[in-house]
């Protein structure tokens, strides 16, 4: 299912946080449908899958839209809430990816993961988050989400291997 990202991410071009943003839908997709199916089997597929789209997104969004972020902006403060959020959301997948399906607590980490994930994405896109503010930075959004496209495809390309 991973494929889907990436078709998702190669199929227009578009600046960061366009890129960015769209993976936050792609992901919030992910968890309804996980919400929706009756199925153990496909809900246990998707938590997997959700938990690597989130970790490629996390690792994308701070190694380079957050370290842009900081170069243009200079709000240390909003840049380490930003990756507070991203660890405890990390620490969350460690777990899940540790745990059993099998273990009670296995699907209520995944809704949780959910929960944290929907909040952490409506920081980023409020009026005043970091996108907002990267814009007015002016950030050179069309270079960075070239960047970002291509890294995200290395970890895709990495993460199939490792788990396939």
């Amino acid at each position: 299912m991973i494929s889907l990202l990436k078709r998702r991410y190669t199929a227009t071009p578009a600046d960061a946080i366009e890129l960015l943003m769209s993976h936050h839908r792609e992901i919030e997709r992910w968890f309804e449908a996980f919400h929706m199916t009756t199925s153990m089997r496909r809900q246990i597929e998707l938590g997997y899958q959700i938990c690597e789209a989130v970790r490629i997104h996390l690792e994308i969004s701070q190694q380079l839209f957050y370290a842009a972020f900081l170069r243009a902006t200079n709000d240390a403060l909003l840049h380490r809430e930003a990756l507070a959020e991203h660890q405890a959301i990390r620490d969350l997948i460690d777990e899940i990816e540790r745990m059993s399906p099998s273990q009670d607590m296995f699907f209520a980490k995944i809704h949780l993961l959910c929960e944290m994930f929907m909040q952490h994405t409506k920081r980023e896109e409020r009026d005043q988050g970091i996108f907002a503010q990267a814009r007015r930075a002016h950030v050179d959004l069309q270079a960075l989400g070239e960047t970002l496209r291509r890294r995200k495809d290395q970890l895709t390309a990495l993460y199939s291997v490792s788990h396939g």
